[in-house]
C-alpha cells in the first residue's frame, strides 16, 4: 500500500493504523522544493483521501469503504480538515518542545471539536472492523480518531513527532530506542541548525574581541 504524502517527502511511515494519521498530517505544504497541500483544493483532497482510506482498509482486511461517498468535499470540510490538522502538528511540536500549541484562538490548540463516529461491524471469525459514517470531513476524521486512540492505547503516540525546525514542522515518526529525535532529516534541518548555532556562537565570541 501507499501512503502518498508521507512518502512524498521521502519519510518512513508510522507503523500500523498511525500510518494514516501521518499521512494526514503530512498533506501539509513543506520540503525544498515546497510540496503543494493537498488539502487546499477539492480535487487533490478527494484524491488523496481516497487512497489513504483505502489503504488503511487494506491494512486491516476490512471491507469497510463499501458504499462510503469519496466523491464530495466542500470548502467548509476542507477549513475543518485543515484546522485539525494544523492542530494536530501545533500539538505535537509543543508536547516536545514547550511550545504554545494555540494557534487557533480558541484555546484548544487550533483544533476544533470534531463529533465524527465510525461504524463497527463484525467478521465472521469475530474480529470487527470499522467503517467510516458520515460525509465529507467526517469520513476522515472518524478513522483518524480511531487510530490516535489506538496509538496512545499502545503507548507510541508520542513516537509521532513534528520536525524541531520551526521552518520545517516535517512530521516524522521516531524510531529510535529511547525516542530522542527531534529532527525529521538530521541531515535536513539538523545539520542545518547546527550550522546556524556554530555561526552565532563564532559571532558572539567576536563580539567582545572587538569591543576591546
Amino acid at each position: 500500500m501507499t501512503w502518498t504524502a508521507t512518502t512524498r517527502y521521502g519519510l518512513d511511515v508510522a507503523p500500523d493504523g498511525l500510518a494514516l494519521v501521518h499521512d494526514f498530517l503530512s498533506t501539509a505544504a513543506a520540503g525544498r522544493p515546497r510540496q503543494q497541500d493537498l488539502l487546499a483544493e477539492p480535487a487533490p483532497a478527494i484524491e488523496w483521501m481516497r487512497g489513504a482510506l483505502t489503504a488503511w482498509a487494506q491494512q486491516w482486511s476490512a471491507p469497510v469503504l463499501d458504499q462510503v461517498d469519496l466523491d464530495a468535499l466542500t470548502e467548509r470540510d476542507l477549513t475543518v480538515l485543515r484546522r485539525v490538522r494544523d492542530g494536530l502538528v501545533d500539538a505535537l511540536h509543543a508536547r516536545h518542545f514547550d511550545t504554545d500549541a494555540s494557534t487557533g484562538g480558541d484555546g484548544r490548540g487550533g483544533l476544533v471539536d470534531v463529533q465524527a463516529a465510525l461504524e463497527a461491524g463484525f467478521e465472521p471469525d469475530g474480529t470487527v472492523h470499522f467503517r467510516p459514517k458520515g460525509r465529507g470531513w467526517k469520513l476522515l476524521l472518524g478513522p483518524v480518531a480511531l487510530e490516535i486512540r489506538r496509538a496512545q492505547d499502545a503507548g507510541v503516540w508520542p513516537r509521532l513527532k513534528s520536525c524541531k525546525n520551526d521552518r520545517c514542522r516535517g512530521v516524522f515518526y521516531d524510531r529510535s530506542r529511547n525516542n530522542s529525535g527531534v529532527w525529521h532529516d538530521v541531515h535536513i534541518c539538523g545539520n542545518a541548525a547546527n550550522l546556524r548555532a556554530s555561526r552565532a556562537r563564532r559571532r558572539a565570541a567576536a563580539q567582545p574581541a572587538r569591543a576591546r
